[in-house]
């Protein structure tokens, strides 16, 4: 596979998912959502600002610390160009950590993994 076709498969951006008639996850996407393993194990109860801000957190700290789930997502999820969750698009959410882990070079993974690890 050359360097641009890799590139150009990883995820660009998340898609709300949706429970109304006729919606249809892409092809060309991947749910991040429950029941995956790729889902936030920390989703906050009420949506707020505030309240997914700090399970976003949670999830990059869950993830830095789960070696194994951080390389099989970012192994599988790099094939997709969309991630989809049920967050709504203008609130902070776990896919878009799955986004940046899966465009990272894996130098800037390594540093990312070894900040802040709690």
């Amino acid at each position: 596979m050359s360097d641009t076709t890799e590139m150009s498969a990883r995820p660009q951006g998340r898609i709300q998912l949706s429970r109304k008639k006729g919606f249809r996850l892409p092809a060309d996407a991947a749910s991040v959502a429950w029941p995956t393993r790729w889902a936030n194990p920390y989703r906050p109860l009420v949506r707020s600002l505030e309240a997914n801000l700090a399970a976003v957190y949670q999830y990059e700290t869950y993830l830095k610390n789960h070696p194994a789930l951080l390389t099989a997502g970012r192994t599988t999820l790099k094939r997709y160009h969309w991630l989809a969750c049920w967050c709504p698009p203008e609130m902070p959410c776990h896919a878009d950590v799955w986004i940046h882990v899966c465009t990272m070079t894996d130098d800037d993974l390594a540093v990312w993994v070894d900040s802040e690890r709690e």
